[in-house]
C-alpha cells in the first residue's frame, strides 16, 4: 500500500474591475448627493440651511481666534415687478445672473447664499467691516451695471447691500 502525497492548491481568480467600477461610481453619487444636499437648484450657490451651518461654524471660530468676521445680505431691489412683467423665468434669470456675478467676485473663503426668494447672504471670514463694505459696494455697481438678456429684452436690476461685523470683545454682530 503504497501512500500518495498531494499537495493541493487552489487558485481563485476574481476579475476586480466591476466592484472597482460600482465602488467609484456609488462614491460618485454620494458627492453629488451631498452638494445636491447643499446647494439651491436654481443658483447654484448654498441654500439656507446650509449657509447658516456654515455661519455658526465661522462664528465660533471667529470667536475662538478673535478673527474678524463680517456678513453681508442683499436683496433684489423690486423683484416683484420683474416677475410682473416678465413672467418668472425673467425672474429665475435675474437670480441667476446676480448669484454668478456675485460668486465671480468672492474669494475662496467666502460662502455665497441664497438665504430665500431674492435674498442672500455673504459670508466673509477675516474681513472687517471696511473690507465688506467696500465688496459691497464693488457688487452693487457692477449689478448695477450688469445688463441681461430675456426674449431678446434687456433687463437691468439694482440691489440693496447691508453688512455687519462680528466684534470678538463682545461675541456678537
Amino acid at each position: 500500500n503504497e501512500q500518495l502525497n498531494v499537495d493541493l492548491v487552489c487558485i481563485t481568480i476574481e476579475d476586480a474591475t466591476d466592484v472597482y467600477y460600482f465602488q467609484t461610481q456609488y462614491q460618485a453619487t454620494m458627492e453629488q448627493l451631498e452638494l445636491a444636499n447643499r446647494t439651491d437648484g436654481l443658483t447654484k450657490v448654498a441654500n439656507r440651511r446650509y449657509w447658516e451651518e456654515r455661519l455658526t461654524s465661522e462664528f465660533q471660530r471667529a470667536k475662538r481666534y478673535s478673527s474678524a468676521l463680517s456678513v453681508a445680505m442683499f436683496d433684489l431691489d423690486k423683484f416683484k415687478s420683474v416677475n410682473d412683467v416678465y413672467g418668472h423665468q425673467a425672474g429665475d434669470l435675474v437670480l441667476v445672473e446676480a448669484a454668478s456675478l456675485v460668486q465671480n467676485l468672492l474669494r475662496k473663503g467666502d460662502l455665497l447664499g441664497r438665504y430665500g426668494g431674492e435674498e442672500f447672504g455673504i459670508i466673509l471670514p477675516n474681513t472687517n467691516a471696511a473690507g465688506a463694505a467696500e465688496l459691497a459696494e464693488r457688487i452693487r455697481k457692477q449689478f448695477e451695471q450688469h445688463q441681461m438678456i430675456y426674449n431678446e429684452q434687456t433687463l437691468n436690476a439694482t440691489m440693496s447691500i447691508g453688512i455687519c461685523q462680528f466684534d470678538a470683545r463682545s461675541t456678537r454682530f
